[in-house]
C-alpha cells in the first residue's frame, strides 16, 4: 500500500541519490526506523531495490516513474 509516508520516501529518493537509508530521514522528514521498516515494505512490493553495502543498505528506486491507482 502505498501511504502518504511511503510516498515521501519515494519522492525523497528521487529527489537525491543517498547512500545509506539514514541519508534519506532529514529529506523525508521521518528517522531512520521508520525509513527502514517504509523502504522494507516497498522493496517487497517491488518499487525499491536495497543494497547491502556492509553494514547499511543503498535504497534505488527500480524505476524512473511509478503510476498508482486507487483501489476503492
Amino acid at each position: 500500500m502505498l501511504t502518504p509516508k511511503r510516498r515521501a520516501l519515494l519522492e525523497a529518493l528521487s529527489a537525491e541519490e543517498y547512500t545509506p537509508v539514514r541519508g534519506l530521514a532529514p529529506a523525508a522528514d521521518r528517522d531512520k526506523r521508520q525509513d527502514s521498516r517504509g523502504l522494507e515494505e516497498l522493496a517487497e512490493s517491488g518499487p525499491v531495490t536495497l543494497e547491502t553495502d556492509g553494514r547499511s543498505k543503498r535504497p534505488r528506486l527500480t524505476h524512473e516513474h511509478l503510476v498508482a491507482e486507487s483501489i476503492l
